[in-house]
């Protein structure tokens, strides 16, 4: 099937190309530039954009739900509302005030939702948590404060399996090793981010074998202490500034609540574009919170 797109300005990485066309055969793009640079195939179905812009789809690997829901409660309505608003690739991210069997039966409609429809967009699990600090927000409503033990870890990664892409961790959680060993054994593709947590830089090196790559929202996830009062330490955002292999996602929001201006030019100057995930940590309307 070849559908043509006419009409259209087209956003692309270098800038925006006016009076633009895009041809996709197969689900894929075959050819795309100005209107009369490119070949409309005769049989090809016809969009014409009346002027529109066409982009790319949207990346968000961090994603809670949108609306009265969460992606664990209604799935596919909440990838049906990210679809309508550019999102064509995400991943529903597991909050910690999610219990065990929530989590499960959260997992299980998100699997049976990704196979039509809207649903697809959805291409596996980030869980912020369980296992990550007491503090942030909810702080009061968060299920997993107890000890990390194996007879609470083991159904829920056997459960959820190659469903999870990222797990989100705190390094000075007792028992975190153990978990990640067997979450990493369960599942060799996934990764590791550092989520709500105070570790220090040397914390989170420790841990590094097990296939650290991310930091969870930078700048919003928690301070490392220093040696001494006053003195602030190095922490998770910091190994990921100083390691070449880390990406850091970045909630940019337009009051600036998450992090502010000046220090996302920091991170996006240290890291360069190419290891910055923008994130929208979207959750419902029922809260005012980001998490």
């Amino acid at each position: 099937m070849t559908t043509a797109i006419v009409n259209t300005k087209l956003i692309l990485e270098e800038g925006i190309l006016f009076d633009g066309a895009l041809v996709i055969r197969d689900g894929r793009i075959a050819d795309f530039g100005r209107t009369q640079e490119v070949r409309i195939p005769s049989d090809a179905e016809i969009i014409d954009a009346n002027g529109k812009y066409t982009a790319p789809g949207l990346v968000d690997i961090h994603n809670h739900g949108a609306g009265l829901t969460n992606f664990h409660e209604t799935p596919a309505a909440c990838a049906e509302h990210f679809l309508l608003h550019g999102q064509t690739t995400v991943l529903p991210t597991f909050y910690q005030t999610i219990d065990l069997n929530g989590m499960l039966e959260g997992g299980r409609r998100i699997r049976e939702a990704s196979k039509s429809g809207a649903g697809r967009i959805m291409d596996g699990l980030y869980m912020e948590g369980p296992y990550m600090n007491g503090g942030g927000s909810f702080a009061s409503e968060l299920k997993w404060h107890d000890d990390i033990l194996p007879e609470e870890y083991m159904p829920l990664v056997d459960g959820l399996k190659d469903l999870v892409r990222i797990w989100a961790i705190d390094p000075d959680r007792k028992g975190i090793e153990a978990f990640m060993a067997y979450a990493k054994q369960a599942n060799p593709n996934v990764i590791f981010a550092l989520g709500h947590s105070h570790a220090t830089y040397e914390a989170c090196a420790r841990l590094k074998k097990y296939g650290i790559r991310d930091c969870t929202h930078m700048g919003d996830s928690g301070e490392a202490e220093g040696a001494v009062k006053g003195l602030p330490g190095a922490g998770a955002k910091e190994y990921a500034m100083t390691n070449s292999d880390m990406f850091g996602e970045l909630i940019c929001d337009e009051n600036a609540v998450h992090v502010v201006p000046g220090l996302m030019r920091l991170y996006v100057k240290t890291m360069g574009v190419e290891r910055v995930v923008l994130i929208t940590d979207s959750m419902n309307d029922r809260s005012n919170v980001s998490i």
